[in-house]
């Protein structure tokens, strides 16, 4: 029953978090009401992405110092803070500091303790544990656009960044006490001895840090783009929409899929049929390209996004130990940050020098081709073998 409740704080904490991506929705309203153009609204989100970057790499210093459930507090207690100030504080400093900032941090700091939680959870259905918590993550984001349209419609884009700092307030009472109630520690036994530990800087790690790097940014490439895409090669307004809903269900899936997966087959595997899929993806749509091609491939570049969103900390996790996902995932996240500025950014460039998709599709296809060799490169052996079938 502790287990329940540990895993139940997490995924709540993730669900909420995840409002984080649903940031378009909100900064339609935001240009709208505060006068903010897209050039500073989109600001707004690169310095949240920044900070939860940030946060993912130095949070980890806290674990073993800090209960899971003081984090728990502090994180939700950051998200409220900077939400609330946002909301009454009309102008885009107040926006930079407590949406990009304190509510990016926030984000970092609950998301790692989120993964470093559930990978102490069960060793029998870690992969599981570690699956739902991110595809929470996906699941908040997807929801959430929809809520926050309809409530900044009805009420006004203030009143909803309030009404979403009191949700903040409320878990910041629950989440503690089901943890505190579960027992959940933020750390293991090795992780202090971890933190200061040369080990994260060897080939396993160096290899994981370069497919989740090329992947991801492959990923990222087709979520950002995916309603231009469609559009590239003359969609209707119906088949752009559905488009970017099926590169959002696709993510979402695949992060849950990818958990269960991982419980039965070597992580290692998981990651090869997640970039082959992406491969192939991009291939379907550099060599036929009608809209239905590209809707498809959406589809499955957003699962196959998916499962390396789940896949990497759960091969942290088999590689390096469960007690040190929260320090070494730390890590290893900076290369989806490095993803998240590449992919969307050179796709656009390209596409703004050759009038095409085509040339940045190609890179795409390269980058993934490359990931997949470096990606079969992971060693086979020790904790990368998934555990035996309960």
């Amino acid at each position: 029953m502790g287990k329940l409740k540990e895993l139940a704080a997490v995924l709540l904490l993730n669900l909420f978090l995840g409002t984080l991506y649903a940031w378009s929705v909100i900064a339609r309203a935001l240009e709208g009401e505060f006068g903010i153009g897209r050039v500073e609204a989109s600001s707004v989100f690169s310095l949240a992405t920044f900070c939860f970057v940030l946060a993912m790499l130095f949070a980890p210093k806290a674990y073993g110092r800090l209960s899971a459930r003081g984090l728990a507090f502090i994180a939700c207690g950051m998200a409220a803070g900077g939400l609330a100030l946002a909301a009454t504080v009309k102008g885009l400093p107040a926006l930079l500091f407590g949406y990009g900032v304190l509510f990016g941090l926030a984000n970092g700091v609950g998301y790692g303790l989120s993964l470093q939680v559930a990978t102490q959870v069960t060793p029998k259905r870690r992969g599981l544990a570690v699956g739902s918590v991110v595809a929470a993550y996906a699941g908040g984001a997807i929801v959430a656009a929809a809520l926050l349209a309809w409530a900044a419609a009805a009420w006004g884009i203030d009143s909803t960044l309030t009404m979403l700092a009191v949700c903040f307030l409320f878990l910041a009472v629950l989440c503690p006490l089901l943890l505190w109630a579960s027992g959940a520690t933020s750390s293991g036994p090795e992780t202090r001895q971890h933190a200061a530990a040369p080990e994260w800087l060897g080939r396993t790690f160096v290899l994981l840090w370069i497919g989740y790097a090329l992947g991801g940014s492959v990923g990222l490439l087709m979520i950002g783009h995916a309603a231009a895409l469609v559009e590239s090669v003359r969609g209707s307004e119906e088949l752009i929409v559905l488009g970017a809903a099926f590169v959002a269900s696709g993510n979402w899936m695949g992060r849950f899929c990818a958990g269960w997966a991982s419980d039965y087959i070597p992580v290692r595997q998981v990651l090869l049929v997640a970039l082959l899929l992406i491969t192939g993806a991009l291939s379907m749509v550099l060599t036929v390209g009608s809209p239905a091609t590209v809707i498809a491939a959406l589809a499955v570049v957003g699962a196959g996004y998916g499962v390396l969103a789940s896949a990497y900390p759960i091969a942290v996790g088999r590689y390096f130990g469960p007690s040190k996902v929260g320090a070494i995932y730390g890590k290893l996240f900076t290369a989806w940050g490095v993803a998240g500025i590449a992919g969307p950014w050179i796709a656009g460039w390209m596409f703004e020098a050759t009038g095409s998709y085509r040339e940045a599709l190609l890179v795409a296809a390269a980058a993934s081709v490359v990931a997949v060799l470096v990606t079969a490169m992971l060693p086979r052996t020790g904790q990368e073998q998934a555990p035996a079938r309960p």
